[in-house]
């Protein structure tokens, strides 16, 4: 299989950075608050630094620019569509394995990785769709908490009614 990822795109991972941080700036500027830092390259791939791969097409800076973060291991979590995928090979195309896992997500939506070259809305766009996960996953947790307690309570009137 030949390594897709060098054959479409010549990414300078080192250029690409700068001009990242350049943009995080700039939405600063503007008052666009960022819903999660990792909606950064800079930022995922400062989490892949015990990653297996340091070659070949599965490298952290290929997964980070996937959209990934690393969880642990060889586990890792698209920022935008909440994806976890493990058992990694170093052959592995992050970017053709997160268009065929998760077809929905919306970075593989707009096939786009490089954030550099969105326009704002765009850019607007993922960061709601991150605000919008964070959001519902503390909604969960709280249903879950609020459940959990409900549970207790009946529990505890239960065994005062029997005594």
């Amino acid at each position: 299989m030949k390594d897709k990822i060098a054959e479409n795109t010549a990414v300078n991972f080192k250029d690409y950075i700068a001009k990242e941080e350049i943009l995080a700036s700039r939405l600063k500027e503007y008052n666009i608050g960022v819903a999660d830092p990792m909606i950064f390259f800079f930022n995922r791939l400062a989490t892949f630094t015990k990653w297996p791969f340091k070659q070949g097409s599965c490298t952290g800076e290929h997964m980070a620019y996937a959209g990934y973060y690393c969880v642990q291991d060889d586990c890792a979590k698209c920022i935008y569509c909440i994806k976890e995928l493990d058992g990694w090979e170093e052959t592995d195309d992050p970017w053709e394995e997160h268009k065929s896992h998760k077809t929905d997500c919306p970075l593989v939506r707009m096939n786009k990785r490089n954030v550099i070259a969105m326009d704002l809305s765009e850019i607007v766009m993922l960061n709601q769709v991150v605000m919008k996960n964070k959001l519902m996953d503390q909604f969960r947790k709280s249903r879950e908490e609020l459940t959990q307690a409900f549970e207790d309570k009946r529990k505890e009137i239960q065994m005062r009614l029997k005594k």
